[in-house]
């Protein structure tokens, strides 16, 4: 399930990149210079975010984070820290 949320990054962004070269082809064809740099700030947001998107997706992929619908450490380690080696099972 966290792999997905990491391909709806990446499509994001790759969408951004592209909305971002559509607007720097038509700030050639205006001659704007504030279309030009919309179109060049959102073309390199979009290529770094691309960038750190893609080096914490492999990064997590080789932790074997994706193993899992949530990971290894679950969501409740997120939620409530210290409580993921709580064993409910057992009493004292």
């Amino acid at each position: 399930m966290a792999e997905f949320l990491g391909d709806i990054a990446f499509m994001l962004e790759v969408f951004v990149l592209g909305v971002g070269l559509v607007i720097l082809h038509f700030s050639a064809e205006k001659n704007s210079n504030y279309l030009k740099w919309a179109g060049r700030i959102m073309a390199t947001a979009s290529v770094l975010g691309i960038l750190c998107t893609s080096f914490f997706y492999f990064k997590y992929y080789f932790a074997g984070e994706f193993d899992h619908a949530w990971g290894m450490n679950g969501m409740n380690s997120q939620m409530m820290p210290g409580m993921e080696h709580h064993n409910h099972n057992h009493h004292e």
